[in-house]
């Protein structure tokens, strides 16, 4: 490695002033501060050290833009995790750096990034703590942070996190916090306070790691609003606003209903399509919703896609019951042992219909058929709450198994409007990865139920706690999921669930011009 730091950097003019002051100041307290190294029931390496920028005062945006991003934790995240790439957040984000070891847990806290609308937190765990930890597919469950968050000593209205596994005793964690309902200066100062590692019930470690940080928002914001508001059963709704960001797009409905005929549960259901000036249908992730006895109405949808170059929105609310489904009455509820409960303990459940692939788009001879198992043992432990693992087809066996590099470029027509492209199969020892590519107005989030079956019937399905399912081109609607691995000698077909044609009342559309 160099000597020279100053060599490995791009100093902007002006800063090299600023630059060899922040090193000074490292110095000093790194030899001040010496630190200790020590089916449910119901269903980011650290990066390479290179210098580290004080986070007692203001952190310069231009300064850390000087530094090189090398392995950013964000990177653990784009095969799995966050369900879409990761490159803007890795772009956005200022590099923090900041490493506490104590009570035998090290956590390094690399970047954060804060707009109008979020805050995202990326950092690692590492700990021999971690260590013992089976099921390596359900990163979920890895561990958990136990944690508080103050943004200019306020609470965040929500917050969340996603774990993935980076060894046995190391693990990357992303925050996201909805902080829409904070106001924002261009100073803030975050306050994260990490209480103890978790893993399910189990508390692995407690301490205090402390991060308490300011910086300066530089992310702007623009807001938005509908042009009018619309009918939808025994109540109306509104666009309220639509903060669009570099980072992220929040869009908030409101609603007013007829409390007296508790019609909240009509609008409670709906989903919401929205469509770009050229027709292209967006992609949108819920976060939060709410209505009460007054007769109020309100959700938040983030729109994932690229608003730089779109001139207006279309949005237009409908009621979603595109999945088809089909019951499955022989179902037994397991107890905590994972024990058949008696007889009495059936039930109805419902499964989705899965359409297989074959080898032709005609002379085909499908039919419904249903097919279970009993869970094996991975599933038992991770909480698998029924007795079998059921499973109805739409397939013509006679044509359904391929190989696996004759299933790339296969079509698979869910309805007579919308087909998913199977791309390509990266399939090895470990894992296999399907891309896809949707034609349509077909949900993505069900792909997460795709299941590959052998001609023996064997299936390999998801898991509890598999975070597989990744856009990995929001514009173009290509995903890809990964499963566990499988015999790439044999011939499979690949089912996933049938959909309803979308349909929804144009009328009710509200327009949000963005230019």
């Amino acid at each position: 490695m160099c000597k020279d730091i100053k060599e490995l950097i791009k100093i902007p003019d002006g800063l090299d002033n600023s630059i060899l002051k922040g090193f000074e100041e490292g110095k000093k307290q790194r030899k001040a501060k010496k630190r200790n190294k020590i089916i449910k029931r119901t269903s980011v390496a650290a990066a390479l050290v290179v210098v580290s920028i004080t986070t007692a005062g203001i952190i310069n945006p231009e300064i850390v833009s000087a530094i090189p991003i090398i392995n950013r934790v964000f990177e653990y995240f784009n095969d799995t995790g966050m369900g879409y790439n990761v490159d803007k957040y890795k772009e956005l984000g200022k590099v923090i750096n900041e490493t506490i070891n104590k009570d035998g847990v090290k956590i390094t806290l690399d970047q954060i990034i804060i707009d109008d609308n979020n805050l995202m937190a990326s950092f690692t765990v590492e700990s021999e703590v971690l260590r013992g930890y089976e099921n390596k597919n359900n990163h979920r469950d890895f561990f958990r942070p136990n944690f508080n968050l103050k943004v200019n000593g306020e609470t965040p209205s929500s917050r969340g996190q996603t774990v993935t596994i980076i060894n046995e005793t190391k693990g990357a964690v992303v925050l996201k916090a909805n902080i829409s309902n904070i106001k924002l200066n261009e100073e803030i100062k975050l306050d994260l306070g990490i209480r103890g590692i978790e893993r399910r019930e189990n508390v692995l470690a407690e301490g205090n790691w402390e991060y308490n940080i300011k910086t300066i928002k530089d992310i702007k914001s623009e807001s938005y609003t509908g042009d009018r508001i619309v009918k939808v059963d025994e109540g109306e709704l509104w666009v309220d606003r639509l903060n669009k960001t570099q980072l992220t797009n929040r869009l908030v409905i409101k609603g007013k209903y007829n409390s007296e005929i508790n019609s909240e549960i009509e609008l409670s259901r709906l989903s919401y399509l929205i469509k770009d000036n050229n027709g292209n249908e967006l992609y949108t992730e819920g976060l939060h919703g709410f209505s009460d006895r007054e007769g109020n109405y309100q959700t938040e949808l983030e729109i994932l896609n690229d608003l730089s170059n779109v001139e207006y929105i279309e949005i237009i609310p409908f009621k979603d019951d595109r999945l088809i489904l089909k019951d499955v009455e022989s179902a037994q509820i397991r107890d905590l042992n994972g024990n058949k409960t008696t007889q009495s303990d059936e039930m109805k459940i419902q499964v989705p219909l899965l359409i297989c692939t074959n080898d032709s788009v005609s002379k085909i001879n499908r039919k419904e058929e249903f097919t279970s198992r009993e869970p094996d043992q991975e599933q038992l432990k991770s909480g698998y709450g029924l007795s079998i693992v059921p499973y109805y087809l739409n397939i013509d066996r006679s044509k359904a198994f391929l190989s696996i590099d004759d299933i790339v470029g296969k079509e698979i027509k869910v309805n007579n409007t919308d087909k998913v492209t199977i791309t390509n199969i990266d399939a090895n020892d470990k894992s296999t990865k399907i891309n896809m590519k949707i034609d349509g107005s077909y949900d993505y989030r069900n792909l997460s139920n795709l299941v590959i079956f052998d001609e023996d019937m064997n299936d390999t399905c998801t898991w509890e706690g598999n975070a597989g399912l990744v856009l990995e081109n929001i514009e173009t609607k290509e995903v890809s999921f990964k499963l566990g691995p499988i015999d790439k000698s044999k011939k499979y077909t690949i089912a996933i669930p049938m959909a309803k044609e979308l349909k929804c009342n144009e009328e009710n559309k509200i327009v949000v011009k963005l230019k």
